[in-house]
Protein backbone atom coordinates (compact mmCIF):
# COMPACT_ATOMS: atom_id res chain seq x y z
CA UNK A 1 0.00 0.00 0.00
CA UNK A 2 2.84 2.37 0.84
CA UNK A 3 4.49 1.57 -2.51
CA UNK A 4 1.23 2.28 -4.31
CA UNK A 5 1.01 5.73 -2.68
CA UNK A 6 4.61 6.49 -3.64
CA UNK A 7 4.21 5.40 -7.27
CA UNK A 8 0.84 7.11 -7.72
CA UNK A 9 2.22 10.34 -6.27
CA UNK A 10 5.33 10.19 -8.49
CA UNK A 11 3.20 9.47 -11.56
CA UNK A 12 0.88 12.35 -10.62
CA UNK A 13 3.79 14.78 -10.37
CA UNK A 14 5.13 13.69 -13.76
CA UNK A 15 1.64 13.87 -15.28
CA UNK A 16 1.16 17.43 -14.02
CA UNK A 17 4.64 18.40 -15.24
CA UNK A 18 4.02 16.77 -18.64
CA UNK A 19 0.71 18.60 -19.11
CA UNK A 20 2.35 21.93 -18.33
CA UNK A 21 5.24 21.08 -20.65
CA UNK A 22 2.82 20.46 -23.49
CA UNK A 23 1.09 23.75 -22.77
CA UNK A 24 4.28 25.69 -23.51
CA UNK A 25 3.62 27.89 -26.53
CA UNK A 26 6.27 27.22 -29.18
CA UNK A 27 5.13 30.26 -31.10
CA UNK A 28 4.29 28.77 -34.51
CA UNK A 29 1.23 27.43 -36.34
CA UNK A 30 1.79 23.78 -37.29
CA UNK A 31 -1.49 22.57 -38.81
CA UNK A 32 -1.19 20.89 -42.22
CA UNK A 33 2.59 21.26 -42.28
CA UNK A 34 4.88 18.47 -43.45
CA UNK A 35 8.65 18.53 -43.29
CA UNK A 36 11.62 16.54 -44.51
CA UNK A 37 15.35 17.10 -44.05
CA UNK A 38 17.51 17.45 -47.12
CA UNK A 39 21.31 17.62 -47.04
CA UNK A 40 23.46 18.29 -50.08
CA UNK A 41 27.12 17.18 -50.23
CA UNK A 42 29.71 19.82 -49.47
CA UNK A 43 32.17 18.43 -52.02
CA UNK A 44 29.76 18.99 -54.92
CA UNK A 45 28.20 22.22 -53.71
CA UNK A 46 31.25 24.21 -52.80
CA UNK A 47 30.05 27.78 -53.30
CA UNK A 48 27.12 29.71 -51.89
CA UNK A 49 25.82 30.20 -55.42
CA UNK A 50 25.69 26.41 -55.92
CA UNK A 51 23.74 25.92 -52.68
CA UNK A 52 21.28 28.70 -53.50
CA UNK A 53 20.78 27.39 -57.02
CA UNK A 54 19.90 23.90 -55.80
CA UNK A 55 17.38 24.96 -53.16
CA UNK A 56 15.85 27.65 -55.35
CA UNK A 57 15.17 25.08 -58.07
CA UNK A 58 13.85 22.58 -55.49
CA UNK A 59 11.40 25.09 -54.00
CA UNK A 60 10.16 25.96 -57.48
CA UNK A 61 9.50 22.30 -58.34
CA UNK A 62 7.98 21.51 -54.92
CA UNK A 63 5.46 24.33 -55.28
CA UNK A 64 4.19 22.75 -58.51
CA UNK A 65 3.27 19.45 -56.77
CA UNK A 66 -0.53 18.98 -56.83
CA UNK A 67 -2.07 19.65 -53.43
CA UNK A 68 0.87 21.75 -52.18
CA UNK A 69 -0.21 25.21 -51.03
CA UNK A 70 3.10 26.69 -49.90
CA UNK A 71 6.75 25.63 -49.50
CA UNK A 72 9.45 27.10 -47.28
CA UNK A 73 12.99 26.38 -46.15
CA UNK A 74 14.76 26.42 -42.77
CA UNK A 75 17.79 24.64 -41.28
CA UNK A 76 15.84 23.92 -38.10
CA UNK A 77 12.23 23.34 -37.06
CA UNK A 78 11.12 24.54 -33.62
CA UNK A 79 11.74 23.55 -30.93
CA UNK A 80 15.01 22.22 -32.36
CA UNK A 81 17.81 24.75 -32.50
CA UNK A 82 21.02 25.56 -34.29
CA UNK A 83 23.18 28.12 -32.52
CA UNK A 84 25.75 30.52 -33.98
CA UNK A 85 27.72 33.09 -32.01
CA UNK A 86 26.66 36.67 -32.55
CA UNK A 87 28.49 39.93 -31.97
CA UNK A 88 26.33 43.07 -31.91
CA UNK A 89 27.48 46.48 -33.06
CA UNK A 90 25.92 49.92 -33.27
CA UNK A 91 24.97 51.32 -36.70
CA UNK A 92 27.93 49.97 -38.63
CA UNK A 93 30.37 51.15 -36.02
CA UNK A 94 32.93 49.22 -34.04
CA UNK A 95 31.98 46.09 -32.06
CA UNK A 96 30.67 46.65 -28.56
CA UNK A 97 28.16 49.33 -29.47
CA UNK A 98 25.33 47.68 -27.58
CA UNK A 99 26.07 44.18 -26.27
CA UNK A 100 27.49 40.80 -27.14
CA UNK A 101 25.22 37.78 -26.88
CA UNK A 102 26.98 34.46 -27.70
CA UNK A 103 23.93 32.26 -27.13
CA UNK A 104 21.76 33.51 -29.98
CA UNK A 105 19.84 31.32 -32.42
CA UNK A 106 20.52 32.35 -36.01
CA UNK A 107 18.12 30.91 -38.58
CA UNK A 108 18.64 31.35 -42.35
CA UNK A 109 15.14 31.04 -43.86
CA UNK A 110 13.26 31.40 -47.11
CA UNK A 111 11.36 34.71 -47.29
CA UNK A 112 7.94 33.10 -46.63
CA UNK A 113 8.80 30.93 -43.60
CA UNK A 114 7.58 33.33 -40.89
CA UNK A 115 4.37 33.83 -42.82
CA UNK A 116 3.99 30.05 -43.16
CA UNK A 117 4.49 29.64 -39.41
CA UNK A 118 2.09 32.55 -38.80
CA UNK A 119 4.60 34.30 -36.54
CA UNK A 120 3.09 37.76 -35.82
CA UNK A 121 5.01 40.81 -36.96
CA UNK A 122 5.54 43.33 -34.15
CA UNK A 123 7.26 45.99 -36.23
CA UNK A 124 8.87 46.51 -39.62
CA UNK A 125 8.38 43.95 -42.39
CA UNK A 126 8.87 40.31 -43.35
CA UNK A 127 11.51 39.23 -45.85
CA UNK A 128 10.74 39.49 -49.56
CA UNK A 129 12.16 37.96 -52.72
CA UNK A 130 14.18 41.14 -53.21
CA UNK A 131 16.33 40.26 -50.15
CA UNK A 132 18.75 38.26 -52.27
CA UNK A 133 22.44 37.55 -52.05
CA UNK A 134 23.42 40.63 -54.05
CA UNK A 135 21.41 43.07 -51.94
CA UNK A 136 22.14 44.57 -48.54
CA UNK A 137 22.16 42.06 -45.70
CA UNK A 138 18.97 42.25 -43.65
CA UNK A 139 17.60 40.46 -40.63
CA UNK A 140 14.46 40.02 -38.56
CA UNK A 141 14.84 39.62 -34.81
CA UNK A 142 12.59 38.22 -32.11
CA UNK A 143 11.07 40.33 -29.35
CA UNK A 144 13.54 38.76 -26.91
CA UNK A 145 16.46 39.71 -29.16
CA UNK A 146 15.17 43.29 -29.37
CA UNK A 147 15.13 43.40 -25.58
CA UNK A 148 18.58 41.83 -25.17
CA UNK A 149 20.39 43.75 -27.90
CA UNK A 150 18.60 47.10 -27.86
CA UNK A 151 16.94 47.33 -24.47
CA UNK A 152 13.45 47.18 -25.91
CA UNK A 153 13.89 50.35 -27.97
CA UNK A 154 12.88 50.51 -31.63
CA UNK A 155 15.28 48.11 -33.37
CA UNK A 156 14.22 48.83 -36.96
CA UNK A 157 17.13 50.24 -38.95
CA UNK A 158 19.75 49.22 -36.39
CA UNK A 159 22.55 46.79 -37.15
CA UNK A 160 23.94 43.47 -35.95
CA UNK A 161 27.14 41.76 -36.93
CA UNK A 162 27.22 37.97 -37.24
CA UNK A 163 30.56 36.43 -36.37
CA UNK A 164 32.45 35.35 -39.48
CA UNK A 165 30.58 37.80 -41.72
CA UNK A 166 32.16 41.10 -42.68
CA UNK A 167 28.81 42.69 -43.55
CA UNK A 168 26.47 44.30 -41.07
CA UNK A 169 22.91 42.99 -40.86
CA UNK A 170 20.27 45.71 -40.91
CA UNK A 171 17.19 44.96 -38.84
CA UNK A 172 14.06 45.29 -40.97
CA UNK A 173 11.53 43.54 -38.73
CA UNK A 174 10.70 42.36 -35.22
CA UNK A 175 8.52 39.30 -34.65
CA UNK A 176 7.03 37.41 -31.76
CA UNK A 177 9.31 34.98 -29.90
CA UNK A 178 9.59 31.39 -31.16
CA UNK A 179 11.00 28.60 -29.02
CA UNK A 180 14.24 27.10 -30.35
CA UNK A 181 15.51 24.64 -27.75
CA UNK A 182 14.10 22.66 -24.84
CA UNK A 183 10.64 23.58 -23.61
CA UNK A 184 12.09 23.81 -20.12
CA UNK A 185 14.51 26.53 -21.21
CA UNK A 186 13.81 30.22 -21.23
CA UNK A 187 13.29 31.58 -24.74
CA UNK A 188 16.50 33.15 -25.98
CA UNK A 189 17.15 35.79 -28.65
CA UNK A 190 16.65 34.75 -32.27
CA UNK A 191 17.86 36.35 -35.47
CA UNK A 192 16.37 35.38 -38.84
CA UNK A 193 18.36 36.06 -41.98
CA UNK A 194 17.50 35.40 -45.66
CA UNK A 195 18.64 31.98 -46.84
CA UNK A 196 20.12 33.34 -50.04
CA UNK A 197 22.37 35.67 -48.05
CA UNK A 198 23.42 32.95 -45.58
CA UNK A 199 22.98 29.62 -47.43
CA UNK A 200 23.36 26.35 -45.55
CA UNK A 201 23.89 22.80 -46.89
CA UNK A 202 21.35 20.99 -44.71
CA UNK A 203 17.77 22.27 -44.56
CA UNK A 204 14.25 21.21 -43.73
CA UNK A 205 11.77 21.72 -46.52
CA UNK A 206 8.37 22.66 -45.07
CA UNK A 207 5.24 21.96 -47.09
CA UNK A 208 1.75 23.22 -46.35
CA UNK A 209 -0.80 20.77 -47.71
CA UNK A 210 -4.05 19.01 -46.89
CA UNK A 211 -2.57 15.78 -48.26
CA UNK A 212 -1.00 12.99 -46.23
CA UNK A 213 2.79 12.45 -46.08
CA UNK A 214 2.36 9.28 -48.17
CA UNK A 215 0.66 11.25 -50.96
CA UNK A 216 3.37 13.92 -51.07
CA UNK A 217 6.48 11.77 -50.55
CA UNK A 218 6.83 10.33 -54.07
CA UNK A 219 6.21 13.64 -55.91
CA UNK A 220 8.69 15.38 -53.60
CA UNK A 221 11.24 12.63 -54.18
CA UNK A 222 10.81 13.12 -57.92
CA UNK A 223 11.21 16.89 -57.55
CA UNK A 224 14.53 16.40 -55.75
CA UNK A 225 15.68 13.84 -58.34
CA UNK A 226 14.92 16.28 -61.14
CA UNK A 227 17.27 18.79 -59.53
CA UNK A 228 19.94 16.28 -58.43
CA UNK A 229 19.25 12.52 -58.63
CA UNK A 230 21.99 11.75 -56.10
CA UNK A 231 20.37 13.70 -53.24
CA UNK A 232 18.39 11.46 -50.84
CA UNK A 233 15.19 12.62 -49.19
CA UNK A 234 14.68 12.30 -45.45
CA UNK A 235 11.58 10.97 -43.76
CA UNK A 236 8.52 13.09 -44.54
CA UNK A 237 6.60 13.75 -41.33
CA UNK A 238 4.20 16.29 -39.94
CA UNK A 239 5.63 19.14 -37.91
CA UNK A 240 3.29 18.13 -35.09
CA UNK A 241 4.97 14.72 -34.93
CA UNK A 242 8.42 16.29 -34.75
CA UNK A 243 7.28 18.60 -31.98
CA UNK A 244 5.82 15.62 -30.12
CA UNK A 245 9.25 13.97 -30.30
CA UNK A 246 10.66 16.85 -28.26
CA UNK A 247 8.73 15.62 -25.20
CA UNK A 248 9.31 11.91 -25.81
CA UNK A 249 11.45 11.41 -22.70
CA UNK A 250 9.05 13.17 -20.26
CA UNK A 251 6.18 11.22 -21.86
CA UNK A 252 8.05 7.93 -21.36
CA UNK A 253 8.76 8.72 -17.71
CA UNK A 254 5.14 9.60 -17.08
CA UNK A 255 3.79 6.48 -18.84
CA UNK A 256 6.29 4.18 -17.12
CA UNK A 257 5.55 5.45 -13.62
CA UNK A 258 1.85 5.62 -14.46
CA UNK A 259 1.80 1.94 -15.43
CA UNK A 260 3.78 1.00 -12.33
CA UNK A 261 1.38 3.07 -10.22
CA UNK A 262 -1.65 1.35 -11.77
CA UNK A 263 -0.06 -2.06 -11.21
CA UNK A 264 0.64 -1.19 -7.56
CA UNK A 265 -2.93 0.12 -7.19
CA UNK A 266 -4.33 -3.12 -8.65
CA UNK A 267 -2.25 -5.22 -6.28
CA UNK A 268 -3.36 -2.99 -3.41
CA UNK A 269 -7.01 -3.46 -4.38
CA UNK A 270 -6.59 -7.24 -4.58
CA UNK A 271 -4.91 -7.27 -1.17
CA UNK A 272 -7.60 -5.10 0.41
CA UNK A 273 -10.36 -7.22 -1.14
CA UNK A 274 -8.78 -10.42 0.19
CA UNK A 275 -8.30 -8.88 3.62
CA UNK A 276 -11.92 -7.76 3.83
CA UNK A 277 -13.21 -11.13 2.63
CA UNK A 278 -11.18 -12.88 5.33
CA UNK A 279 -12.39 -10.34 7.90
CA UNK A 280 -16.02 -10.97 6.95
CA UNK A 281 -15.54 -14.75 7.19
CA UNK A 282 -14.14 -14.41 10.71
CA UNK A 283 -16.90 -12.05 11.92
CA UNK A 284 -19.79 -13.52 9.97
CA UNK A 285 -21.82 -14.30 13.10
CA UNK A 286 -21.28 -10.82 14.57
CA UNK A 287 -22.33 -9.21 11.33
CA UNK A 288 -25.42 -11.42 11.17
CA UNK A 289 -26.40 -10.37 14.68
CA UNK A 290 -25.93 -6.71 13.77
CA UNK A 291 -28.09 -7.25 10.69
CA UNK A 292 -30.75 -9.00 12.83
CA UNK A 293 -30.75 -6.09 15.25
CA UNK A 294 -31.54 -3.70 12.41
CA UNK A 295 -28.18 -2.53 11.03
CA UNK A 296 -28.66 -1.38 7.44
CA UNK A 297 -26.33 -2.53 4.63
CA UNK A 298 -24.86 0.99 4.59
CA UNK A 299 -24.01 0.79 8.29
CA UNK A 300 -22.37 -2.60 7.83
CA UNK A 301 -20.30 -1.21 4.93
CA UNK A 302 -19.25 1.72 7.09
CA UNK A 303 -18.20 -0.65 9.86
CA UNK A 304 -16.05 -2.66 7.47
CA UNK A 305 -14.59 0.49 5.94
CA UNK A 306 -13.60 1.88 9.34
CA UNK A 307 -11.99 -1.39 10.34
CA UNK A 308 -9.84 -1.51 7.18
CA UNK A 309 -9.20 2.23 6.86
CA UNK A 310 -7.79 2.52 10.38
CA UNK A 311 -5.19 -0.11 9.57
CA UNK A 312 -4.62 1.27 6.04
CA UNK A 313 -3.98 4.77 7.38
CA UNK A 314 -0.63 3.63 8.79
CA UNK A 315 0.43 2.37 5.35
CA UNK A 316 -0.83 5.52 3.65
CA UNK A 317 1.09 7.76 6.07
CA UNK A 318 4.25 5.74 5.48
CA UNK A 319 3.61 6.03 1.74
CA UNK A 320 3.20 9.81 1.98
CA UNK A 321 6.51 10.12 3.83
CA UNK A 322 8.14 8.02 1.13
CA UNK A 323 6.47 10.10 -1.58
CA UNK A 324 7.82 13.31 -0.03
CA UNK A 325 11.34 11.86 -0.03
CA UNK A 326 11.04 10.57 -3.62
CA UNK A 327 9.53 13.82 -4.93
CA UNK A 328 12.52 15.79 -3.69
CA UNK A 329 14.71 13.55 -5.83
CA UNK A 330 12.52 14.25 -8.88
CA UNK A 331 13.12 18.01 -9.01
CA UNK A 332 15.20 17.72 -12.18
CA UNK A 333 12.37 15.86 -13.96
CA UNK A 334 9.63 18.36 -13.14
CA UNK A 335 8.61 21.47 -15.08
CA UNK A 336 6.73 24.27 -13.32
CA UNK A 337 5.61 21.74 -10.72
CA UNK A 338 6.57 21.84 -7.04
CA UNK A 339 7.90 18.52 -5.70
CA UNK A 340 5.65 18.91 -2.66
CA UNK A 341 2.45 19.49 -4.62
CA UNK A 342 -0.40 19.20 -2.12
CA UNK A 343 -2.96 18.41 -4.81
CA UNK A 344 -0.96 15.41 -6.04
CA UNK A 345 -0.20 14.17 -2.52
CA UNK A 346 -3.87 14.47 -1.60
CA UNK A 347 -4.89 12.66 -4.79
CA UNK A 348 -2.67 9.67 -3.95
CA UNK A 349 -4.21 9.30 -0.50
CA UNK A 350 -7.79 9.81 -1.69
CA UNK A 351 -7.26 7.28 -4.49
CA UNK A 352 -6.18 4.59 -2.00
CA UNK A 353 -9.20 5.30 0.21
CA UNK A 354 -11.37 5.04 -2.91
CA UNK A 355 -9.90 1.59 -3.57
CA UNK A 356 -10.70 0.60 0.02
CA UNK A 357 -14.30 1.81 -0.36
CA UNK A 358 -14.64 -0.07 -3.66
CA UNK A 359 -13.24 -3.27 -2.18
CA UNK A 360 -15.57 -2.97 0.84
CA UNK A 361 -18.59 -2.41 -1.40
CA UNK A 362 -17.82 -5.45 -3.56
CA UNK A 363 -16.89 -7.85 -0.78
CA UNK A 364 -19.70 -6.74 1.55
CA UNK A 365 -22.32 -8.09 -0.85
CA UNK A 366 -21.86 -11.47 0.84
CA UNK A 367 -22.84 -9.89 4.17
CA UNK A 368 -26.06 -8.52 2.70
CA UNK A 369 -27.02 -12.05 1.57
CA UNK A 370 -26.76 -13.47 5.10
CA UNK A 371 -30.01 -14.76 6.62
CA UNK A 372 -29.55 -13.88 10.31
CA UNK A 373 -32.21 -16.33 11.56
CA UNK A 374 -30.78 -19.30 9.66
CA UNK A 375 -27.21 -18.46 10.69
CA UNK A 376 -28.14 -18.17 14.40
CA UNK A 377 -30.08 -21.49 14.30
CA UNK A 378 -26.97 -23.22 12.97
Amino acid sequence: MSLAVILITAAGLLAKSFIRLQQVDIGIETRHLLTSHIAIPVDRYRTQADIVRFYRELLLRARSIPGVEEVALSPTVPPQSRRIRLAVTSDGGSPGGVSVEPDTTVVPISPNLLHLFKVPLIGGRYFSDSDGKDNRHVGIISARAAQVFFGGTNAIGKHLKIEGDSSDVEIVGVVRDVLYGNRTDQIGPTVYVPFEQYPYWGNFILIKTQESPAAIFRPLQNAIANVDPEIPIGELRSVDDRIADSVALPRFRFLLLGLLGLAAALLTFIGIYGTITHYIAQRRTELAIRAALGSSPGNLNLLLFRSIASAASVGIMAGLLGAVAISRMMVGMLFNTAPLDLEVLLFGSVFIFFLIALAVTLSARSVHDINPAELLRN
